[in-house]
Formats: C-alpha cells, structure tokens, sequence
C-alpha cells in the first residue's frame, strides 16, 4: 500500500502491452493461477459456458395482455442456467426473472388474501 500510487501506474502500462490472452498464455507457463476478467458477452462466449449450454433466454410474459402492461420492458430475456447437471433430478428454469411489480397483485392477493377494492386503495395512496 506504500508505494500504491506508483505502482498502479506502472502496472497498467506494463500490462497494456498484451493482450488478456497474451498474459494468460505467459503466466500459466509459469505456474501462475491466473484467468480473464470477462464481461456477460466474454463469458457466454466461452467455448466451455456454449458447450454446458448455461446461456438460456427466456419470455418473461405469459401472454399478450401481460407484455402489455410491460410495453417497455423486452419479453425475451437472457439467464444463465443452472450449472448443475443431475441426471436424476435435473433442474429446470421455470420463469424469467420478473420486471418491477410484475406479480404485485398475485402476491398480495394470493398469498395475503388482499381483494382488488385493497390493492386499487394502496394503488391510489402510491404504497404500490
């Protein structure tokens, strides 16, 4: 930490002189543990992540009228799968993550018993 603020500097420079694939090559030739720092389009691009089939995309919108309500939001998102391959239990992704209040009313209607008359109140009053 001493000597932080001329050492930074140095680094970048130095490794600025090769490619990530470069220094990886170098540095595994010398026994060093090392790998990319990839962004969401480096990972799902690694030939490992294509060969496990982790990249999924997924409708978040049962039907039309759903999409709708949610006209901004795209209706085809990417997810990574579950990594976990169990040939007796396989996992499954049953549902896209959900937009911002998408399953307000479900949930509290549902699962706290609250009727359309409560939901349009706390509606009104900005609560949801």
């Amino acid at each position: 930490m001493k000597h932080r603020a001329e050492l930074i500097p140095r680094m970048s420079d130095i490794t600025r002189q090769r490619s990530t694939a470069q220094w990886v090559t170098l540095l595994e030739t010398r026994a060093v543990p090392c790998g990319p720092i990839n962004n969401i389009a480096d990972a799902y691009a690694d030939p490992h992540v294509r060969f496990r089939q982790i990249r999924v995309e997924q409708q978040r919108f049962a039907n039309a009228e759903e999409a709708s309500k949610h006209a901004q939001t795209a209706n085809l998102v990417t997810t990574a799968a579950s990594p976990l391959r169990l040939s007796d239990t396989p996992t499954t992704l049953r549902h896209a993550p959900p937009v911002l209040g998408q399953h307000t009313d479900e949930v509290l209607s549902g699962n706290l018993g609250l009727d359309a008359q409560a939901l349009d109140a706390l509606k009104s009053k900005g609560v949801i």
